[in-house]
């Protein structure tokens, strides 16, 4: 899932456009510098991933693999193929993006780990590659499925060692963001319906590529969008040598950071008739679980369960955090929350874990009591730009011998909430974040 998005042109300040690359990389250092400032110093706890004898179960945990990025493939087969081969490892969506894809990923974690459990992410679920294959994504979700059964990767509850292990199927609703709105700004919307896809049209008229206009405005916006990254990258011929490189820069980034659901993922129409039909109907999906779940109370004092979405908006940063805004708008899940409490009690405990996914901020946090834990690989360019990226500590190890370990640390933005309180009332944009955003007219 993609964490930020990119203002469109019409919503970046008024400066000329080939300072915009330099001050992108300058508000992205202060941003480092800032939340570095504020946040708790602690040494780093490091998984254990080297070899260490360590008696009774390890489980480790992984979201947001994304091996459509050869860089995130390599990595996940520069895996020890013998030191895990006693260990769990819990994989909390966003796989990958063909259903090809996804069988050599899960293959090859099968192959390392004894146990491999999955939740499905949206990304996984995303059928613009395979058209042809699935007519919506609902067909597709169930040949990943059925793969993870032939795999031999669980996607039930089970008990492991004493352990019980709870995958959760999810899905986020716009409702599930109750915290205020940032006003007086141009946000784009959700579904990218704005101004700059109409970009590309404008761009085809003034440098003409034969048969370039047409095709641009019987396309589809999506189809725009990678228009426009071709032409400003250079690969339709006669582009390259007359666009600066800001656009180029500025191309990629909405291409890339926009969130693709809503053209990516193919609904029956049943299921997009409200704000929160899809996310009821995969919270529904776990209903077939419930004599499982039921089990592992009875017998299991620790239990460990697992989710792609969010379960509270307290695991994301504040809108004014966000380079957009409106993230948690498309993050997390109520029921999910609601299914949550009812495996963990209400009250939560010390043996209470619940991972997740999505956003790709590294997180762990102890919420009413229960501890709430991400730990994603991202993509390559996050790894590279964020504070806490990297992929040496992943997967990471959140139990051994017996008992949970240690908070993950550094993690920069709920390490950065552990000292300061929440102030979702306030409306004033991150330094780093404003300078890429206007006031509205």
């Amino acid at each position: 899932m993609v964490v930020w998005l990119l203002p469109s042109s019409s919503s970046l300040p008024q400066q000329p456009l080939l300072s915009f690359c330099p001050s992108y990389k300058l508000a992205l250092r202060k941003c480092n510098r800032e939340i570095r400032q504020n946040c708790t110093k602690r040494p780093q706890v490091l998984p254990l991933a080297n070899g260490e004898t360590v008696a009774g179960l390890r489980l480790f945990v992984l979201s947001d693999l994304h091996t459509d990025y050869s860089e995130n493939m390599t990595w996940v087969k520069s895996l020890s193929t013998t030191r895990h081969k006693k260990d769990v490892l819990l994989v909390a969506g966003d796989v990958a993006e063909t259903c090809k894809k996804f069988i050599q990923t899960m293959s090859s974690l099968k192959d390392r780990f004894e146990h491999v459990f999955y939740v499905p992410g949206n990304h996984d679920l995303w059928c613009r590659w395979e058209k042809d294959d699935y007519p919506d994504s609902l067909e597709k979700l169930n040949k990943l499925l059925e793969a993870c059964r032939r795999i031999g990767v669980e996607t039930n509850p089970m008990v492991v060692d004493g352990l019980g292990i709870v995958p959760l199927f999810s899905w986020y609703h716009k409702s599930f963001d109750r915290e205020e709105d940032i006003t007086g700004i141009r946000i784009p919307a959700l579904e990218m319906i704005s101004s700059w896809p109409d970009i590309p049209l404008r761009l085809a008229k003034r440098w003409p590529v034969e048969g370039a206009d047409i095709a641009v405005e019987e396309s589809s916006m999506v189809d725009r969008l990678s228009f426009l990254k071709r032409c400003l990258v250079g690969r339709l011929s006669g582009y390259d040598k007359e666009l600066p490189s800001a656009l180029v820069f500025m191309a990629s980034q909405l291409t890339s950071k926009a969130c693709k659901d809503f053209h990516a993922c193919k609904w029956p129409k049943e299921l997009l008739k409200e704000d929160a039909s899809l996310a009821l109907y995969f919270d529904v999906m776990n209903n077939k679980n419930e004599d499982a779940i039921n089990e592992i109370q009875q017998t299991c004092s620790q239990i460990i369960s697992f989710s792609h979405f969010v379960p509270r908006q307290e695991l994301c940063p504040e809108k004014r955090m966000l380079f957009y805004p409106n993230l948690p708008k498309i993050i997390g899940s109520d029921f999910l929350e609601v299914s949550i409490r009812s495996i963990h009690q209400v009250a939560g405990s010390s043996s209470a874990c619940h991972v997740f996914g999505h956003t790709h901020f590294c997180w762990d946090a102890v919420l009413d009591g229960i501890r709430y834990v991400q730990a994603p690989l991202a993509y390559p360019r996050e790894r590279r730009r964020r504070m806490n990226g990297g992929e040496d500590w992943l997967p990471y190890c959140i139990y051994s011998g017996g008992q949970f370990t240690e908070r993950l640390s550094p993690c920069y933005w709920s390490d950065y909430y552990f000292e300061n309180p929440r102030t979702p009332h306030m409306m004033q944009l991150a330094p780093w974040v404003a300078r890429f955003y206007r006031q509205s007219p």
